[in-house]
This record gives structure tokens, sequence and C-alpha cells, in this order.
């Protein structure tokens, strides 16, 4: 919990200083460079970390070898995702981050070294090495500010670009001597799972993992396309003040997935988080309608005044999101993988109609309404698969009945 809310922390600082210290379009160009290569990276891991997190925490697992398949993995998937992600900024959207050009190519070490960073972590939540995760989360999120933090002060928006590559790979460094580290006494001498087990499971909600990170980001994509990077600039920020009311139930997230996987008739962990998250979202979404107004335009400034909107409009997707995403990690522990395959593309398709009808006329405004439906309709599909796979409604999971 403490390293996520961490990176998060950073993660808002250093949009907070590129915003304020570089304007809204060096806040555009920022976020579309360090989106590419972490979509690339996301769209490109196959799904191994959650299946490396689901076997590992079988008691029969073998967590070095699992790590050592995972690193190797990450790494050779994480050139791919580079190159991909090269070619994207260099083609459709070179117009937008022209500023960072001479960037683009470092930059792309990000994609690697998140996948080499997800796949080790997985292996250690699996192995009950949380402290471990989250310190070497904190590690990687303080570098990115730091390298931000250069860029800001030195004018240079090539140097804010190289943030998000610079922090990952010290944690992927960081994570590849701690998985070598591991005692001998938390590997356990049963059978472990081979890669193409690995594989066909990661795979089976992989696709879920692919829509689910089109649908949160391919608004940005378009904003970029249709609009410009001064519009994403600002999106931007509306998009992270709104999703920062998610940290708690992605924080719990790797619990959930966990205690279902290790005792499917018990639901108390979700629950619990599932309350929780609906409770801050409600109560924190409040505070954010009313105060938006006045935070963005003193806090980000001025050019940034036309981010309030599209917040107002992100709000009740942020609730819908909640739901979501507490009972796709409960069915995915619980050997329902594909729910979230399914539930992602009925939002992906809602998200790709909704902006290309509501972007041209309301701009980013339409951009966020369009997300808000879109959430709503994944987790409506969700919820009715969980009451089919559980016996029990939303509203029995949400009062604990």
């Amino acid at each position: 919990m403490l390293g996520t809310l961490v990176v998060q922390a950073c993660g808002f600082a250093a949009g907070l200083l590129v915003a304020r210290g570089l304007g809204a379009e060096a806040r555009g160009v920022v976020t579309l460079v360090a989106l590419t290569y972490g979509q690339a990276a996301s769209i490109a891991s196959l799904g191994l970390d959650t299946a490396l997190l689901h076997f590992g925490a079988r008691p029969s697992a073998d967590l070095r070898l699992l790590a050592r398949r995972g690193l190797l993995a990450g790494a050779l998937q994480g050139l791919l995702a580079a190159a991909a992600g090269w070619v994207l900024l260099h083609t459709a959207l070179a117009g937008q981050v022209s500023p960072a050009r001479g960037a683009l190519t470092i930059a792309a070490l990000a994609a690697p070294s998140a996948l080499v960073v997800a796949h080790g972590h997985a292996v250690l939540r699996a192995a009950g090495r949380l402290v471990e995760a989250s310190v070497l989360e904190i590690v990687g999120a303080v570098s990115t500010l730091t390298i931000v933090v250069g860029g800001v002060v030195t004018d240079r928006v090539t140097l804010a670009a190289l943030g998000a590559a610079a922090g990952t790979a010290v944690s992927a460094i960081l994570t590849m001597v701690l998985l070598q580290r591991l005692p001998h006494g938390q590997v356990a001498t049963g059978q472990t799972p081979t890669a193409g087990t690995l594989l066909r499971y990661g795979l089976a909600g992989h696709v879920g993992t692919i829509f689910q990170n089109l649908n949160y980001r391919a608004d940005v994509f378009l904003v970029a396309v249709m609009l410009s990077a001064t519009d994403v600039g600002i999106y931007a920020v509306a998009v992270s003040l709104a999703e920062g009311l998610l940290l708690l139930p992605n924080a719990l997230g790797t619990v959930v997935m966990q205690r279902a996987a290790l005792s499917p008739g018990r639901v108390r962990a979700t629950e619990v988080a599932l309350r929780l998250g609906l409770a801050v979202a409600v109560a924190g979404g409040m505070v954010l309608a009313v105060s938006s107004h006045w935070v963005v335009p003193n806090v980000f400034g001025q050019s940034f005044a036309g981010a309030t909107a599209p917040i107002l409009a992100l709000l009740p997707g942020i609730v819908a999101l909640v739901v979501w995403k507490t009972l796709i990690n409960d069915l995915a522990g619980r050997g329902f993988p594909t729910v979230k395959s399914i539930s992602a593309a009925v939002a992906l398709a809602v998200t790709l109609v909704g902006d290309l009808l509501l972007i041209p006329p309301f701009g980013i405004v339409g951009a966020g309404a369009a997300s808000s439906v879109a959430y709503t309709a994944a987790a409506v599909v969700t919820a009715r698969r969980y009451r089919s796979a559980t016996g029990r409604t939303l509203s029995a999971v949400v009062r604990g009945r």
C-alpha cells in the first residue's frame, strides 16, 4: 500500500512539475511518449505477470525458476515493445511529439525495463515479499521524479521525457538483484508450471488487458490525433486527478487476487476492498467535483483551467472502475481470467464509438464522458459474471451479506 502511494505521489509530482515548469504542450508531449512505450510494453507482456503471480502463490512453485523465466521473457518482450513504440512515435504521432524527438530512442528503454519489473514483482509478491516489491517501486518512482526535476529545471522537454525510462531501468536492475538473492528456504521443490502453461494462462486474460489498456488510453491517443498536444496535456491533468481516486483499489487488487486463488470459498478480502474503494471514490469524487475549479488553475496553472469539466465527466466512470477492478481481480484469482477480456472488449467498443462521436463537438469533455459510459458498461458485464460464478450479487458483496 505504501509503495503504491509513493509511486502515485511521485507520478503526480512529476506531472505537476512538467505542467508548471514547461506548460501544457510539454505535458502532452511527455504524456504521449511515456504512454506509448508503456502501452506497448503492456500489450507485449502476454499476461505473464498475472500467470507468475497465480502459479507462484501455490505451494508447489519453484520461485527461482519462475523468476528466471519471467525476467528473460520480460527482456525479450520489452525489446519488441520498444521497437513498436518507436515506430508509432515516429509515424502516427510524429507531429505531436516533435519537441522530444531527440529523446524518443533512449526513452524506449522504458519498455523492457517495465516488463522486467512487472514480472519480477509478480514473483516477489507470490513469495510474500510485498515489502521488497514496494521498496523497489518507490526507488523507481523517486528516480523518475529526479530526472523529471532535472528536465524542468533546465527547461528541456527531452530530459523530462526520459524520466520514466531512467527510473524504470533503475528499478529493473534492483529487481533482478533481489530475485537472485531469494533464500533457498522459500523455494519449494514441487511441480512448477512450464513456460507453455504460463503462457496459456496469461493469454487467457491478456486479451482483456489489451482491451483494458486501450480503453484506458485510447481517448488520449484520439485526442492527440483529433485535437493537439496541448489538449492532451490538459486532458492528462484531468485524468491524473480523477484516477487518483483509484489508489486504494489498485493497491488492494493483488491482495484480492491472491486471497481468491488461495481460498475461493472466502470473499472477505473482496468485500472489504470493494467497500473501501467505493467509499474513497464517492467521497473523494465529491470533494474533487467541488474543489477542482479552484485546485486546477491554482496548482497546475491557468492554462490548465480547461481540465475542470473533463474531471466532472470522468468521475462517474471512476466509481464504476472500482467495481470492475475489484471483481476482475477476484475472478482472476478463482481461475476466470477471460471475464476481463470480455468486459474490457465491451468497454473498448463503447470508448471508440463514444470518442468518435463526442470528441469533435465537445473536445476533451466528450472524451471524459465517453470513458465514463465505457467503464460503467464494463462494470455491469463483470458484476453479472461474478454473480454467475459465485451466486452473489454486487449489492450483497458491498453489504457483506
